[in-house]
């Protein structure tokens, strides 16, 4: 998870700024980034903005939009599964 709701999101070649500051994202190894510009876009209230590790091979918040909070809520857990069909999530209760 990168943001929440009521944090803009902005990203300037490929560097993601969370409330114009930068995330500390050295984790991401420099192959793995993407050059592009996104936003800036206030993340709405109930949702969450979501980005992978591989920036520049991710489908993620910038391409299919926002997680509602309700999924990270829930009793359970869940898990959202991108594959060549496109992304869904999968839940399971958990007892």
């Amino acid at each position: 998870m990168i943001a929440e709701e009521g944090d803009t999101v902005r990203i300037v070649d490929g560097r993601v700024y969370v409330n114009d500051i930068p995330l500390q994202d050295d984790y991401v190894p420099s192959e793995f980034r993407s050059h592009d510009d996104w936003g800036p876009q206030v993340i709405p209230e109930g949702y969450y903005f979501v980005m992978g590790d591989h920036r520049n091979n991710s489908s993620d918040s910038r391409h299919w939009g926002m997680v509602p909070k309700k999924l990270h809520h829930r009793q359970g857990a869940a898990a959202l599964v991108a594959g060549a069909d496109g992304a869904r999530v999968l839940t399971a209760r958990l007892a």
